[in-house]
Order: structure tokens, then sequence, then C-alpha cells
């Protein structure tokens, strides 16, 4: 248990006392599982495991990661969740947690199999989801801070035309090679050790960093003042496709060296973000919104916890509030355009993850 923490799970107490809501009553004839972690100052809920068989029996979607899989964090189902719900109809099994960094994914992964293990007989894993590696690049700013100033001017360098143009993050001095490489070694890892425990199909997911993230865009212009929206897209863009690029090695040479024993497919989240949030005209908020965006977030969890998770109720059809998202509340919220695009300075809201939900279903191959 993490410092400050209280853990909450069901059973032996009923879901509602865990996550405070009357729909998860619904799910407890259903061999539905939740643990979650609570921190005891800002009572703030993180997922542990969930776990949410299907009627179908249809193998198991496992979902290992940071917070843009962890709906308890998040309040409302993440796209993980709806490609194993609605896209394959699986039961799924969620060990990512927010805050989570890269090289937790590997513990994720165990505590995960120890539970399957448990449950007689152990249902079939049908995919993995990673979504990882985002939280590395937040939790090293405070150290690696003047690093990072440097790849800023080592970039503006670059778009001047005084420095040639990198493929890769530079192998000293680089807050993007730093943490690039720490990142790529930790996915190789995982990916290894999933092989090993007899994963065949893994969708992978980028990071999500994006030159859309209005926080993202905010520690731009905090150096970048005179410089306009496009520099600071265009920078942001330099620095996810270098941080993509270390990743992208790791994983050519791990499908390289498996590819008759595991079916990686690649989802490019970050590409899908920055996409989505054009089309929504939600792509250049930047520093001025990003207190608005945090008050927005605390708006939304200050609501009676009923309704947090309201998708994950739905999941049963003898949930009491099964189907509480109207047809028209959930086209509202893919529509969504501007600042309600986004659920805090660096989450899309739910209406972003049921549109990513769609796309990484293709991904899969599933329409």
């Amino acid at each position: 248990m993490r410092l400050l923490e209280r853990s909450l799970a069901s059973p032996p107490s009923p879901p509602s006392s865990v996550l405070g809501s009357a729909a998860w009553d619904g799910l407890a004839s259903r061999d539905a599982r939740v643990q979650a972690a609570q921190n005891v100052v800002t009572r703030k809920l993180f997922n542990e495991l969930t776990w949410l068989p299907s009627a179908a029996d249809d193998g198991v979607v496992l979902v290992v990661g940071d917070s843009y899989c962890d709906h308890i964090d998040m309040g409302f189902a993440c796209w993980p969740e709806l490609v194993a719900r609605d896209a394959l109809g699986c039961s799924m099994l969620n060990v990512a947690r927010g805050g989570s960094e890269a090289r937790h994914a590997r513990a994720q992964l165990e505590r995960a199999h120890a539970f399957l293990a448990a449950r007689q007989p152990a249902p079939p894993i049908r995919l993995l989801v990673v979504h990882t590696g985002g939280n590395d690049i937040v939790h090293s700013l405070p150290y690696a801070f003047p690093l990072l100033l440097v790849d800023l001017v080592r970039l503006a360098l670059i778009r001047a035309g005084v420095l040639a143009r990198l493929e890769r993050p530079p192998s000293s001095f680089s807050f993007v090679g730093l943490t690039s490489r720490r990142i790529a070694r930790d996915t190789r890892a995982l990916l290894e050790d999933a092989r090993a425990r007899g994963h065949r199909r893994i969708l992978l997911s980028t990071m999500p960093i994006s030159a859309a993230i209005p926080l993202a865009r905010a520690l731009v212009r905090i150096f970048a003042l005179l410089c306009g929206a496009a520099f600071i897209s265009a920078t942001l863009a330099d620095f996810e496709r270098l941080l993509k690029a270390e990743v992208a090695a790791e994983v050519a040479a791990f499908t390289a060296a498996h590819a008759d024993a595991v079916e990686l497919v690649h989802f490019d989240e970050a590409h899908h973000l920055n996409a989505l949030a054009a089309a929504a005209g939600a792509d250049t908020l930047g520093l001025l919104a990003v207190p608005s965006l945090v008050l927005q977030r605390w708006r939304y969890h200050a609501r009676p916890r009923r309704e947090a998770l309201l998708e994950l109720g739905a999941v049963a059809s003898d949930a009491p509030t099964a189907g509480a998202a109207s047809g028209s509340a959930a086209a509202a919220e893919d529509d969504a355009t501007g600042a309600r695009f986004w659920h805090d300075a660096h989450h899309p809201a739910h209406g972003a993850h049921r549109k990513l939900a769609a796309l990484a279903a293709a991904a899969l191959g599933v329409r």
C-alpha cells in the first residue's frame, strides 16, 4: 500500500460502499470484483483491480497502464474498457492505475495473472492492452527540468535551420533522450514478460504525448511567451516524434524476434488524439485554459459519486441504473467541442474516449 492510502474492496464490502455507486450493486451477482485505493487526505480513488465478467464468456481483455485506462480515477469508462465490452464482448480485467509509470506495468501484469490463476478454470486471455509511458514524462520534470530547457533550445535551433533535424533523441544532455530510453527499456521488458506468460495478442498504445494537450502547450508557452500557436504545436510535434522513436525501435526489435509467437497491434493514440482535438476545435488551448480545465475536473468529481461510474453500471443488464446514460447524453459527449473535449488539462473527456475506442477497435480489425 502506498503512503497515506487505504484499500477498498468488493467483496467483502458491497460495491456501492467502495465506489458509492448503486449501479454496482447489480454487478455483485455476476461475480464482479473491485479493488481500489483511496488517498486518505484528498479522498481521490484509484483502480487497483477491476474484474467485469461478460455473460458471453468470450475470453478476457486484460488492461495494464495508467490513468488513461483507470475508470475509477477518471470517473467514466475509458477506451480499453469500451473496446472489451462493446467491440469484443469480452470480460475485462483492468489492473491499470492512475499515476503509474512504465516500470509499474510488469507488477500490474503479475497481479492480473495471480487473480486469473485463482479462478478455476482460468479464463483464456484474448487480448492484452498496454497503455503506459506518459507519467514517466510528467514525473521526470522536477529533477530533469534543466534538460527540458536544453531540448527546447535545441529544437528551436533546428527549426531555425541552425542545427540538423534529429531522427532519434540525443544520447546525452536531453530530457527526451533520458526519459524515452527508460520508457523504451521498460516497455520492452513488459512485452517480453507478456510473451513469457503466454500472451499471443497485444494492443500497444503510444504515449499520449500530443501537441493538442493543454498542459503540454502551457509548459512550452511559459518558455516561449513571444511565439505563436504554430511554433508551440510544431515544437510539441517534434517532442512527440522523438519520444516515440526509442520505443518504436524496441518494439520493432521485439516484433522481429517474436513475430511467429505474438501479434503486436500498434495503436497510435497520440496521432488520433491530435486529429480528434483538431476536429473539436480543442487543439490550441494552452496556458490560459489550464486553470478552468482543472476546475472543470474538480466539478466533475464533486458530483454525487453514484453518477461517477455510470458506464460501468451499464455493463450489467440487471443493474438498477443500467442504460442510465441516454442516447442523447452520449451524443452530446461525442460532439463536445472546445474545452469540453477535455476532462482536465491533460486527459480527454468521455466523449473522446468513445471515439478512441472505435479507432482502437478498427486497429484490431473489429468493425
